[in-house]
């Protein structure tokens, strides 16, 4: 499975490596370091936890990964305002 970062100037292909520190995402490949920023560490963490969702899924159907910085900010965006109207 090859996974791609993609942000709105940037496209990584082959995505080694994946963490996050405290508000932002950090992606690497052997010759390059795309960085995913947030407003908080609870968006960061939330975003990592939609990455490895986005890489479970793409694994468990054997077809590459590719992940959307915009798309997983809107994912992250839309559950921090349920949980917001929920009272979480």
């Amino acid at each position: 499975m090859n996974i791609i970062a993609c942000q709105s100037d940037f496209i990584m292909t082959g995505v080694e490596m994946i963490e996050v520190d405290a508000t932002e995402i950090r992606f690497e490949n052997d010759r390059y370091h795309q960085f995913w920023h947030f407003d908080s560490e609870e968006e960061a963490e939330k975003a990592f936890t939609e990455v490895w969702k986005e890489i479970n899924s793409s694994a468990s159907t054997g077809r590459n990964c590719f992940l959307d910085e915009a798309l997983i900010k809107a994912q992250v965006w839309t559950s921090i305002s349920q949980d917001h109207v929920r009272g979480d």
